[in-house]
């Protein structure tokens, strides 16, 4: 019977031990982590020889760097800061009517720049204009805009943005990363499919509130606690202007809307039911490739 009983606290000990183990080393995942690592994170699809980019034909709006002392970098006009982008906007974009006040020529006028400034078609660039240099024009936006959190829900905001420039979404990635006290995994994915038909069946005519910019913190790794994130980001541009427009399934399950580099930017909140549907209609309609699988160690 001794003999019986110690066994058992051996057992118990043994079985103690491992539970405790894996308790403290668990990784640490937000649900939205825990959706999309449990559809994608045991993917083993070598990479593919399709090349993406290959497959899409796209002049997207080259990104300009014009000769020093053209054209002004920023621009304060009513205590707003006007930055030149960089990009060349299409004609179809631009209004053909002058529309800035006169009191904002003045800037302009003092280097001959005088009646060159132009509104924009396109909502989402509505506090920005662009600035037309020998028969090209040029974008200027506001770093003090609203443009994306003026809408109340994401299909607010994507429908009046599609009336003056169609959306056009091309492109899927899927990211998991890994953080232990040593070391710093991460496994990138590429899926190949319709992602119009993605967009339109399985995030446009949900109900998603606006709840504007929300900053990602600083990922801090304790000796006790390990971190797994996971997002989904999706590629598109704006037909008219031809610049970027991408969609982000954060690590923390909202859907952030962004343009790189115009500072457009805001989160839509997304339920895990939502995103359930997204990674199911992924799993079924896509294929899906592991692109690379790195780990860093300092």
């Amino acid at each position: 019977m001794k003999k019986l009983m110690k066994l058992l606290f051996i057992i118990l000990c043994i079985v103690g031990g491992i539970s405790i183990y894996f308790i403290f080393t668990k990784p640490e995942m937000s649900n939205a982590t825990k959706i999309i690592c449990k559809y994608f994170e045991d993917i083993r699809k070598k990479q593919t020889n399709k090349d993406m980019e290959a497959d899409i034909n796209i002049e997207f709006n080259p990104y300009i760097i014009i000769e020093e002392g053209i054209l002004p970098e920023v621009i304060d006009y009513q205590n707003n800061n006007f930055q030149f982008s960089g990009y060349k906007i299409n004609k179809e974009a631009v209004y053909s009517e002058n529309y800035i006040e006169e009191d904002f020529y003045d800037y302009f006028n003092e280097n001959n720049f005088k009646g060159n400034i132009y509104r924009l078609k396109n909502t989402l660039l509505k506090y920005g204009f662009a600035y037309k240099y020998e028969d090209a024009y040029y974008l200027y936006f506001c770093l003090d805009n609203q443009a994306g959190r003026d809408a109340k829900d994401f299909d607010e905001l994507i429908n009046e943005i599609s009336t003056d420039s169609k959306l056009n979404f091309y492109g899927m990635e899927l990211g998991i990363s890994t953080f232990k006290k040593f070391s710093y995994f991460d496994k990138d994915m590429v899926c190949y499919g319709n992602v119009n038909e993605l967009v339109n069946k399985c995030i446009k005519g949900k109900k998603m509130k606006n709840i504007g910019q929300l900053i990602v913190g600083r990922k801090t790794i304790t000796n006790k606690t390990n971190l797994k994130t996971a997002s989904i980001l999706i590629w598109g541009y704006m037909e008219d202007t031809k610049i970027p427009f991408n969609l982000h399934i954060r690590e923390d399950g909202y859907l952030n809307v962004y343009t790189p580099g115009l500072y457009i930017d805001t989160c839509f909140q997304m339920s895990d039911e939502q995103l359930e549907m997204i990674c199911q209609y992924i799993l079924q309609n896509f294929d899906i490739y592991v692109s690379s699988e790195t780990e860093t160690k300092p």
